[in-house]
């Protein structure tokens, strides 16, 4: 899927260079690594982006390549070299695949309608692709409604603005597999690495994947301290016992298998090492979390 950077997302709505830093150029830088990550192939912009501006008073060109700030600012120029990609082809203005004389309207969050001929908002309806909003806009809202004036009804255009949503979005379109969406997702505190090809990412699908996911999220998010404290989790040893031993090698009992509860049926298992949990499989039915 290819990704267009949305020029009506800058609008001058930062008030700082450390605002910009903060609030705009580190989303969007997430979001550029994630399009990386999960084999995005294109990013198009319009030719003159880099003439929006990003304080009410400096363009993105200004602010980032040619003033002051890029120059002084630590977080700034530590950035530099990813933000100034943006000024590079491809350019979608020099071969645009939007009807020119056409009228194309978006509805904003107000639900007014708002004439986006000629920008990249009515080139990515058009091209199938999705937009690359700057977060703190106008553009926090995924899928914005866009038509062709003479059509009847809207079609909806992704739009990403921060950390996480492009593999959402390239899996709702069935461009990830689920496997790669979850180890994309979803490493961190968790390891994936070394999970079991038959007790693992083929016991997931389309009907479990949200609660799986619900369960991933919240041990990600807990601190070590906070996990074995959760009720839901029910984190906990998993016993090598005469009905257990056979599941697990020996060099992973002495490491320490334990495990956590997805649902009321499922749990995960796995052990712990460097502040990392390795999951190992999955039980679907609690028929192995019962016996140990």
């Amino acid at each position: 899927m290819d990704h267009i950077l949305n020029e009506l997302s800058l609008a001058g709505q930062f008030q700082s260079v450390d605002d910009f830093v903060q609030e705009g150029a580190l989303p969007l830088a997430d979001v550029l690594a994630d399009i990386a990550k999960f084999g995005g192939t294109l990013l198009y912009k319009k030719s003159d982006f880099y003439l929006c501006n990003a304080l009410p008073n400096m363009t993105f060109y200004d602010l980032v390549i040619a003033g002051t700030p890029a120059r002084t600012n630590d977080s700034l120029r530590k950035l530099k070299s990813k933000l100034a990609f943006l000024m590079n082809e491809p350019h979608w203005d020099l071969n645009p695949q939007q009807n020119e004389k056409a009228i194309y309207l978006m509805v904003d969050n107000s639900g007014k309608e708002i004439d986006v001929s000629g920008t990249s908002v009515a080139e990515a309806l058009v091209r199938k692709a999705c937009l690359v909003s700057f977060a703190k806009s106008a553009f926090v809202q995924t899928p914005i409604k866009v038509k062709e004036k003479t059509e009847k009804t809207y079609d909806d255009v992704e739009n990403v603005w921060q950390r996480g949503q492009v593999c959402d979005i390239l899996q709702k379109a069935g461009v990830l597999s689920i496997e790669d969406y979850i180890i994309g997702k979803y490493s961190g505190k968790l390891d994936f690495s070394k999970i079991d090809a038959k007790n693992g990412f083929s016991l997931i699908d389309s009907a479990n994947l949200s609660v799986f996911e619900s369960g991933f999220r919240k041990f990600n998010e807990l601190l070590w301290s906070q996990i074995p404290m959760d009720d839901a989790l029910d984190y906990k040893e998993f016993h090598n016992n005469a009905n257990t031993k056979r599941f697990f090698h020996k060099e992973i009992w002495n490491k320490g298998v334990r495990k956590f509860r997805i649902t009321q049926e499922i749990r995960c298992f796995g052990y712990v090492e460097g502040g990392t949990f390795y999951v190992l499989r999955f039980d679907l039915g609690h028929l192995l979390s019962d016996l140990g």
